[in-house]
C-alpha cells in the first residue's frame, strides 16, 4: 500500500520530539509523536473552534439585522453556547480522525459521542426557536380581539410540539446506540391506544374544543344560548375540556365541550349585538288593554340593555 503523506501538523510533531529526544520514549504504551499530536491538536481544535464560532456568531447577528426583527436577535442570544458547542465538537470529530494511533473502536464510541452532542444541541436549538416563536405570535396579537382562544390554541401547540420534539430526540439516540426501538414504538402505540379508549369523553371534549376556537360559533364575552339545556347567559371561558355559561341570575354553569358541538347553539351577540324578544302576556277580559300596554312599555323601558331608539 502507498504510505500516506503527513500534514504539516505531524511534520512539526516529529521536529519536535526530535529536538527534544523523546522520539523513542512511550508513555501508557503510546509514543511521546503520539501525545504531542493528540495534544496540540486538541488545542488547535478549541482555539479555532473558538474564533470560528464567534466569526459565525458574528456573521449571523449581522445577516439577522437586516430583518429588523427583535425577535430574530433573541433566538441567536439563546443559542449561542449551542452553536459555539457544535462547532466546537466539529473540530474535535476532525482532529481525532486524522490521529493514526486511536484504535478504531474508540474512534467508533467517539464518534457516537459526538453525534449525541449534536443531537442534544440540536433539540436544544429547535426548542428554543419554537418559544421564541410563540412569544413572538403572542406579542403579534396582544391587542386582538380573539386572543384568549388564540393562547388557548397556541398553548396547545406548544406543547405537542415540545412532546414530539422530545420524542424523536430520545428515539434518535437510542437508535444511535443500537436500543431496538421498535418494541419501544409498539409499546407506545398500544399505551396511547390504550389511553385513548380509557379517555374517550375527556379526549371527545378536548377535540371539540379544538373545534369550537377554530370555527368560532361564539367568542368570548357572547351572549348564548343552548336549546336543549335551557342555559341562556354570558361565555366567560372556553377551555378545552368545557365552556363557562354565567347565567343572568349569576350561576355559572359549565357544559361540555361535546355536548355544545353536537347542540344548536343561539349567539345573541354575533353578528350583532342588538336582538329582539317576544313575550306573550295573557291578562284578564275586564282589564284595560291600553294601560296595561302603557305600564309594560314603562317597564321595559327602565330594563338596563333596552334600546332607546327602538320601540317596545
Amino acid at each position: 500500500a502507498p504510505t500516506a503523506t503527513p500534514d504539516l501538523v505531524t511534520e512539526l510533531i516529529q521536529q519536535v520530539s526530535q529536538t527534544l529526544g523523546v522520539q523513542d520514549v512511550e508513555v501508557l504504551r503510546v509514543s511521546a509523536e503520539d501525545w504531542l499530536d493528540l495534544g496540540i491538536s486538541f488545542l488547535l481544535v478549541f482555539i479555532f473552534g473558538f474564533l470560528l464560532a464567534r466569526l459565525v456568531y458574528y456573521i449571523l447577528v449581522k445577516m439577522l439585522s437586516r430583518t429588523k426583527n427583535e425577535y430574530a436577535g433573541i433566538f441567536l442570544e439563546k443559542i449561542r453556547s449551542q452553536i459555539t458547542l457544535v462547532i466546537v465538537v466539529i473540530g474535535a470529530q476532525m482532529g481525532t480522525s486524522r490521529l493514526p494511533f486511536i484504535d478504531a473502536l474508540i474512534k467508533l464510541w467517539l464518534g457516537r459521542v459526538y453525534t449525541t452532542i449534536f443531537v442534544v444541541a440540536a433539540t436544544v436549538i429547535l426548542w428554543r426557536l419554537l418559544d421564541t416563536l410563540v412569544e413572538w405570535y403572542q406579542h403579534d396579537i396582544e391587542s386582538h380581539e380573539d386572543r384568549q382562544q388564540v393562547d388557548t390554541i397556541l398553548l396547545l401547540m406548544h406543547r405537542v410540539g415540545r412532546a414530539l420534539l422530545v420524542m424523536i430526540s430520545i428515539i434518535t439516540l437510542l437508535s444511535l446506540f443500537s436500543v431496538n426501538v421498535n418494541a419501544l414504538i409498539a409499546a407506545l402505540g398500544v399505551g396511547g391506544l390504550a389511553l385513548s379508549l380509557a379517555a374517550q369523553d375527556t379526549l371527545s371534549n378536548v377535540i371539540s374544543g379544538i373545534m369550537i376556537m377554530l370555527d368560532q360559533p361564539f367568542r368570548v364575552g357572547d351572549r348564548i344560548e343552548i336549546q336543549s339545556l335551557g342555559t341562556w347567559g354570558d361565555v366567560v371561558d372556553i377551555g378545552l375540556r368545557s365552556t363557562r355559561i354565567r347565567t343572568r341570575d349569576n350561576r355559572m354553569v359549565i357544559v361540555p365541550n361535546n355536548t355544545i358541538s353536537t347542540d344548536q347553539i343561539v349567539n345573541y351577540t354575533y353578528p350583532d349585538p342588538r336582538y329582539r324578544i317576544q313575550i306573550e302576556i295573557g291578562i284578564g277580559y275586564g282589564q284595560d288593554i291600553e294601560r296595561v300596554r302603557k305600564v309594560l312599555v314603562e317597564a321595559v323601558r327602565k330594563v338596563e340593555g333596552v334600546l332607546p331608539d327602538k320601540p317596545v
